[in-house]
């Protein structure tokens, strides 16, 4: 695409305007419609928290597998202080 030279203006009416010129991505984008996206299945949205809840329960597994003495409940609330919880 050129530039007019600057002495040399081109008049526009009011209402017209400059062709747009597409890119082919554009263009194969436009002719796929809108980009929207189906909504996420309850399945989407709960399996990173079954994830994470089960590799917290792995560490409190180790935790007990380390010491002997140690129970489910104390293993839990050791696991809890570690990851930031409180500090009773």
């Amino acid at each position: 695409m050129t530039w007019p030279n600057p002495g040399h203006h081109r008049l526009r009416t009011p209402g017209s305007r400059r062709p747009r010129r597409h890119r082919p991505a554009e263009r194969a984008a436009q002719a796929r419609g809108p980009a929207d996206r189906k909504p996420m299945s309850i399945w989407d949205r709960i399996k990173f928290l079954i994830l994470l809840v089960l590799v917290w329960f792995i560490l409190v597994w180790s935790a007990m597998a380390n010491n002997p003495l140690i129970g489910f409940s104390d293993a839990m609330r050791i696991q809890y202080v570690r990851a930031g919880g409180c500090s009773c």
